[in-house]
């Protein structure tokens, strides 16, 4: 396989120029003959020729409008105008058309780099520049999710002349890493590029930006590749592989890796979400959340394989209540899975609510709200010996969270991170800290914080930035503010062996020191489950049966969990499929040979675990029957009998009969019953929607009624119980008819 790296090298044509007008608004760019529909926002605000522009790059789904309206309130806030292309999958088919830049064909080979989709993202940006004018900015800025986030990084490897000043790639699935030992396109290996340019782009600072809760192996769309699955199970793992592998294989390329790893705390796979970090990583600010922003409950304390993650922000059910207001905290249930704990005092505390930082009292237990963003609580305190009913000097106070483990699976490895923030300052001359420790040996349901073994985690240590020196008075901080919190990004915790059914505790401890403290809390917290002890392979979901028609598309699924995640190969009949090794399998074009009974056996070094079996029944049309059986002419007609056994070929289709042999033919049996006749015949599977099976009875044989009419799955053997009527005598008979005849 090889590439050429000369993209944007190219000589492009004078571009016409393309005015984008305020509010949304979009237009249709052709390039190398394809259709581009391009979404666009500009705030009325934006009126500068060097209006900076944002090009935003759309995932999977290929919903560019979405995209472009996740934008609008941070375009409003930062005066630049939003461009979102839609890369249609008719025009850019698959991950090889979008994902990979267009790099390889629906065929897997090399295309020119005339042909890559990133010059796409080019020559819009001309026409769009030339509208602005001849003063306008010369480049822009970049930022892509998921997909997006795919196309944007091999972009800044690839096409190393693009114009961009900063991109922020955000929660990709898989990453092509710059080492050439692997191959592309998971690696350099096999492609050319212009090592000098190469060396530049990646000395440059962009950003690969990491939602802490992406951390689901099961995610719709996530690849499950064996080059994907080398990266880590999730999609937080493989951007911090990504990082780490290509900041140790820079110096091999003459250069340094300057790319900054950064994390939205709690944030899934969800680019609304991610789009106020991002745009403050792109214009070096701070983030801005509209105040129309969903309040978002905090998840559950319980780990499941589904959902091996936690975040909390407690926003929920305080941004209604009035300022100050008393609560009677409840472990566990005021905000669920935590416990509070002050020392000498014990539970339960008063938890005072505010909406504002003002009247901040001591001694308590807050949840406080800065003024300038009203949603956003902190959970706070402001220990101090000088107020009655608060802690003595020495003691302190506790806030606790337990996380039960019902993944299934011993845990061994989990990743931490929250904001800590500074509220008030008063005219104590010691900044209070805050120390972060987790309890892992604990195997009762103990709600203790403060005995049994802890480990701290120094690396989340936090030290408030104000003390009171040359303070008369205390006074309220905003902790929203920049230098008034610290974001801990995700640190990662090894050598658990937290086996199911038991609990992890992680604890922040706030001292109460001599004098007046100071208020600080925490916020943002953001928990994974990042390693697992090594076990077998478990199926969660069987693959179903099915029936399909010739010539129609089936796909066969098992959803499984192991420790190393585990493959897969399928088999018919027993018999294995060669090159069928994932987690699901697509049958296409079928023909009625595909019929058979499919397993799949699914393994990991501790074991292998093999399917029920999923029948598939694939439907025949009578035409297409018949000709099969070698039937022709009147012969091969639904009314005809070629065996002459009694049965016509219509009834012999539908009841898995052979038409051209009379001891082949489809039988029928009626037998007593103690509740009355027993009529038992077998319908086939194939022929099961093409015709409809009616069963009807008579005690005269000259008047009929319908009994039963079979549904289109009502297949294989069938006993129908009739009871027998008062004249003491019962006929049973089939009525056989193609589907949709009268």
């Amino acid at each position: 396989m090889a590439f050429t790296c000369q993209l944007l090298a190219l000589a492009v044509p004078a571009w016409s120029a393309v005015t984008v007008p305020v509010g949304r608004s979009a237009f249709e760019f052709v390039w190398s003959g394809k259709t581009i529909p391009v979404w666009t926002y500009r705030p009325a605000s934006a009126t500068a020729v060097d209006t900076p522009l944002v090009f935003v790059c759309h995932g999977t789904n290929r919903n560019a409008s979405f995209y472009r309206d996740s934008w609008i309130s941070q375009a409003d806030v930062r005066g630049c105008i939003i461009v979102a292309p839609e890369f249609t999958d008719a025009a850019f088919p698959g991950t090889n058309g979008y994902n990979l830049g267009g790099m390889l064909g629906p065929d897997g080979l090399a295309r020119p780099p005339a042909e890559w989709a990133f010059h796409v993202i080019e020559a819009i940006f001309d026409e769009v520049r030339a509208g602005l004018g001849s003063d306008a900015r010369p480049t822009y800025r970049l930022y892509g999710h998921s997909a997006g986030s795919q196309f944007v990084h091999r972009m800044l490897l690839f096409a190393p002349e693009a114009r961009v000043e900063k991109a922020v790639a955000a929660n990709a699935g898989w990453y092509t890493v710059p080492e050439l030992p692997t191959a592309f396109p998971f690696g350099l290996g096999g492609s050319q590029y212009s090592l000098p340019l190469l060396r530049e782009r990646l000395a440059q600072e962009h950003v690969i930006l990491l939602g802490t809760a992406d951390n689901d192996p099961a995610s719709t769309d996530l690849s499950h590749s064996a080059g994907a699955e080398a990266q880590g199970p999730h999609r937080l793992a493989r951007g911090q592989y990504f990082h780490a592998h290509a900041t140790a294989a820079a110096p091999g390329l003459g250069t340094t890796f300057n790319w900054q790893l950064s994390y939205a705390p709690g944030v899934g796979h969800d680019t609304s979400r991610m789009t106020p970090y991002a745009s403050a990583l792109l214009f070096s600010a701070e983030p801005y959340f509209p105040p129309d922003a969903e309040i978002e409950e905090p998840d559950s304390p319980v780990l499941t394989l589904e959902s091996a993650g936690y975040r909390a922000s407690f926003n929920h059910a305080f941004t209604s209540s009035a300022a100050p207001a008393s609560l009677a905290w409840e472990d566990a249930v005021t905000v669920p899975g935590w416990f509070l704990h002050q020392n000498a005092l014990g539970t339960p505390i008063a938890v005072t609510v505010q909406t504002s930082l003002s009247d901040t009292d001591s001694g308590f237990l807050g949840f406080l709200s800065g003024t300038d963003l009203p949603n956003n609580f902190l959970l706070g305190v402001r220990p101090s010996d000088t107020t009655a009913g608060s802690v003595g000097t020495g003691a302190g106070i506790y806030f606790g969270l337990r996380l039960r483990n019902q993944t299934g699976f011993t845990i061994t490895q989990f990743s931490l991170g929250y904001t800590a923030g500074q509220f008030y300052r008063s005219t104590g001359a010691n900044n209070n800290t805050i120390v972060v420790a987790y309890n892992h040996q604990r195997l009762s349901q103990s709600t203790s914080l403060t005995t049994g073994t802890w480990t701290t985690i120094p690396a989340l240590s936090y030290t408030a930035p104000l003390n009171g020196n040359g303070q008369s008075s205390g006074t309220t901080v905003n902790f929203n503010l920049p230098g008034n919190s610290t974001v801990f990004e995700p640190v990662t915790i090894g050598g658990l062996g937290l086996a199911p059914g038991n609990d992890l505790w992680i604890r922040w401890y706030v001292a109460n020191m001599s004098g007046v403290d100071q208020g600080v809390g925490i916020d943002n917290v953001t928990f994974a489950v990042t390693g697992y002890a090594p076990a077998a392979p478990v199926i969660l979901g069987q693959p179903q049966s099915r029936t399909a028609g010739v010539g129609e598309t089936v796909m066969l699924a098992v959803e499984a969990v192991g420790v190393p995640s585990p493959t897969y190969q399928w088999m018919k009949d027993g018999a294995v499929l060669p090159g069928e090794t994932g987690a699901s399998l697509t049958l296409s074009n079928l023909i009625f040979t595909a019929a058979g009974s499919y397993t799949v056996a699914v393994t990991n070094p501790s074991g292998t675990v093999l399917s029920q079996p999923a029948a598939l029944a694939v439907r025949r049309p009578f035409e297409w029957w018949a000709e099969n059986a070698g039937l022709a002419g009147n012969a091969a007609a639904a009314d005809a009998d070629p065996d002459a056994d009694g049965r016509t070929n219509l009834v012999e289709y539908a009841l898995g009969g052979d038409p051209v042999r009379a001891e082949g033919g489809a039988a029928t049996f009626l037998e007593p019953g103690a509740e009355g006749l027993i009529f038992r015949f077998y319908r086939a599977a194939d022929s099961a929607a093409d015709t409809e099976v009616e069963v009807q009875v008579s005690a005269d044989l000259l008047e009929w009624a319908t009994w039963r009419v079979l549904a289109d799955d009502e297949v294989g053997e069938q006993s129908i119980v009739i009871p027998v009527g008062p004249e003491g005598r019962r006929f049973v008979r089939l009525r056989v008819t193609r589907a949709g005849a009268p």
